[in-house]
């Protein structure tokens, strides 16, 4: 199965908005090549979309769309193949660290070892209740829409991933029809949620709204919707990852976790920085901007409940 296919990525806003002016500075800053069109260039390369007037595209024609579910089946076959153990299902309830073995309990088992990486996506806040002040967790909808006409303008090869920016500082995204329908998503805004009680489907408002959005930029794409999902993005104060040594344990706990809505595509580089921080403490990555303690810096000490 495929885990990765190449495809053009295309930013969408206001010149001047958080958005388009933040990827452009993005890709000026490390070299990346990349085009910016008009909104008529925008609609000339993609008949599909339509932007606004006032809203320009920055396009990267080297990017690519991961596939979640076969990328991470070949991450855990690969570390089984290099004698990872794998226990899945199991929830964590509790772990405790003292300096010579870390213990982590489950319902079902009680496991210990010298090391422990604390990925927990939305149970960080329990898991790691240093952090709880500064973690939300937000219930983010996702729509696959049948293409009402015109279903070639929404295939890979003619459509691009786009991000729109459609109010200041307010988003939504879409990925073309890979034979499953268009995939359209607000980005952030979702309601602040407990990850153990979750409404996992969609409401008619939320239906309409990301409707209405795709109607607005994308209108032969919107036709009826296949079908809905509800994930969650586990968010810092500052849309930032934490990456960093337990503060507690530094030389035995890694944390890893929140990523803000961003995290699956940097998972790889992710893993090689936690291990690094096992296996020294530090990093060839430069990572003192996602530290723990940059909450407590800017007055945010993390101590609450949702």
């Amino acid at each position: 199965e495929r885990l990765v296919t190449g495809q053009i990525r295309e930013t969408i806003g206001p010149e001047d908005g958080v958005l388009v002016s933040g990827a452009r500075a993005s890709a000026e800053a490390f070299g990346i090549p990349h085009r910016v069109l008009s909104a008529a260039g925008v609609q000339r390369q993609f008949p599909g979309l339509q932007p606004l007037d006032d809203m320009i595209g920055v396009l990267d024609d080297h990017a690519g769309t991961l596939f979640p579910e076969t990328c991470i089946a070949a991450l855990l076959a690969t570390a089984q193949r290099n004698g990872a153990a794998l226990r899945l299902n199991d929830p964590v309830v509790e772990w405790e660290a003292d300096g010579t073995i870390v213990t982590v309990r489950t319902p079902n088992a009680e496991y210990a070892g010298q090391q422990l990486v604390i990925a927990g996506g939305a149970w960080m806040r329990q898991l790691v209740p240093e952090l709880a002040g500064v973690l939300t967790v937000e219930r983010q909808p996702s729509h696959w829409f049948e293409p009402a006409s015109r279903p070639e303008e929404f295939r890979p090869e003619r459509c691009p991933v786009t991000l729109w920016e459609y109010a200041p500082g307010r988003m939504f995204y879409t990925l073309p029809d890979f034979g499953d329908g268009m995939k359209a998503a607000v980005h952030y805004e979702g309601d602040v949620v407990d990850p153990d009680r979750v409404e996992r489907e969609t409401s008619a408002e939320e239906d309409a709204r990301i409707t209405d959005l795709l109607g607005r930029f994308m209108p032969h794409a919107t036709g009826h919707i296949r079908e809905s999902q509800v994930c969650l993005y586990t968010n810092t104060t500052d849309r930032d990852f934490v990456i960093d040594v337990h503060p507690a344990h530094p030389r035995q706990v890694v944390v890893v976790s929140a990523c803000s809505g961003h995290g699956f595509k940097f998972a790889t580089v992710v893993g090689e920085i936690a291990a690094e921080l096992l296996a020294t403490g530090t990093s060839q990555h430069d990572v003192s901007m996602f530290r723990m303690g940059r909450f407590e810096a800017a007055g945010q000490p993390g101590s609450d409940s949702i």
